[in-house]
């Protein structure tokens, strides 16, 4: 998931720089390069922040609740995945065995 938050910012930058070179040559069908490129990056930012909410990955393995994954803000403790609906983080902090 992290390899995604750059691309947020980054396909519309890319599209403005890629309208912005060839744009002219295009004609009036240019105006797609940047539509799509910023269409791609809010469904990147959706997939971040549905993924945030709710619990998210670790390490690339899907947190289940009662799961056991290091935490990586504290590397002395390990987080266990909670299925508490009412919390926005779903990981809860307890002490590594």
């Amino acid at each position: 998931m992290d390899t995604l938050i750059p691309l947020i910012a980054g396909l519309p930058l890319a599209g403005f720089v890629v309208t912005a070179l060839i744009g002219r040559r295009l004609g009036k069908q240019a105006h797609w390069i940047p539509v799509l490129a910023v269409a791609a990056s809010w469904a990147i930012a959706m997939v971040v922040v549905v993924t945030a909410l709710t619990g998210g990955f670790a390490d690339g393995v899907a947190c289940e609740p009662g799961s056991q994954v290091l935490n990586p803000h504290n590397p002395g403790t390990a987080a266990t995945a909670s299925a508490q609906p009412d919390a926005v983080r779903l990981m809860t902090h307890s002490s590594r065995p």
